[in-house]
């Protein structure tokens, strides 16, 4: 039994990208070429840290793959294929909160790892660690707004649906996601909480990379 729940993530992770690789095929049937090309795109970005493990020896830890892959999953294939954005209501500031979620943690990793290369000078206090992870989440978060405000303007598109309303929440979910995460991570380095991502998977990470560490 244990066994099975240990291989679960990796079942759930492999029928995932089967479901995306059928789903490309049917567009290309009824030749709806851009989700054929969205579909396409999302299975080259997940190929990504097969290359770069072969070429560069760059491992990306399994946890950090199947996050991404059902983030994908869930804005993309149920959101925009399945148009739960239009169907429930608040789909869109659900997925904002998990994208500052995951956007925060990507900001703490790359300043924390920076942290860790002996070549880097400067060690960073624990605050400046966790203000840097807020304002990378909340930052791409705007960048992305300009994104669907472009796209709507210049291709009479829907992505920002409600308007100020939609980009407002998308806004405000960015960052709350972002100021949890930051606040865990901040807690963590002051070795006041314990999480699964930063004690195993981080840890995880240096020690499969440590060749870029040194």
């Amino acid at each position: 039994m244990r066994h099975i729940i240990k291989k679960f993530p990796i079942l759930i992770f492999y029928l995932l990208r089967i479901n995306i690789f059928l789903a490309l095929l049917v567009f290309l049937l009824q030749k709806n070429w851009l989700s054929a090309a969205s579909a396409l795109s999302i299975l080259l970005i997940l190929s990504a840290p097969f290359y770069l493990k072969r070429r560069y020896q760059f491992y990306i830890p399994f946890e950090f793959e199947i996050v991404a892959l059902i983030f994908i999953y869930l804005s993309v294939i149920l959101g925009d294929w399945q148009k739960l954005y239009d169907k429930i209501w608040w789909w869109d500031i659900y997925l904002h909160l998990t994208s500052g979620i995951l956007l925060g943690l990507l900001g703490f990793f790359i300043l924390y790892l920076l942290n860790q290369n002996k070549g880097f000078k400067i060690k960073l206090r624990a605050g400046f660690v966790a203000l840097f992870s807020l304002t990378f989440a909340v930052t791409t978060g705007v960048l992305w707004e300009f994104f669907e405000y472009g796209t709507d303007y210049f291709f009479h598109t829907n992505m920002q649906r409600s308007g100020l309303a939609d980009t407002m929440w998308d806004l405000i979910m960015d960052f709350v996601g972002a100021f949890i995460i930051s606040s865990v991570g901040y807690l963590w380095m002051k070795e006041r909480l314990s999480f699964y991502f930063f004690d195993s998977t981080l840890k995880k990470f240096i020690k499969k990379n440590q060749h870029f560490f040194e």
